[in-house]
């Protein structure tokens, strides 16, 4: 009973990772295409984690899920440094 709940959960979170995914693909500003990249990675991470709770052996879902928790601050670097490099240097006054 409980193990069908968590699948339940789980395929609602997912649902609102396809909103995330809609959200990205249509987003225009880069801080929009930022959160919506770490939504994915969250939902995904907790979908995972409730799919392998909701089993009894145990899928290696949540060595999945940790893993991806590693990589997705990756990604929103490389966003910003992907956008920091199509803006050019900076010439504010600080540095040299």
């Amino acid at each position: 009973m409980l193990s069908a709940f968590m699948v339940g959960a789980a395929i609602c979170v997912l649902a609102t990772v396809a909103c995330g995914l809609l959200r990205l693909v249509l987003a225009t500003a880069i801080a929009d295409r930022i959160l919506s990249v770490q939504l994915l990675a969250t939902g995904t991470m907790a979908s995972l984690l409730l799919v392998d709770a909701a089993r009894p052996t145990g899928t290696g879902a949540g060595e999945l899920a940790i893993v991806l928790a590693m990589l997705a601050p990756v990604a929103a670097i490389g966003f910003a440094g992907a956008r920091a490099r199509s803006q050019g240097p900076r010439h504010d006054g600080d540095g040299p």
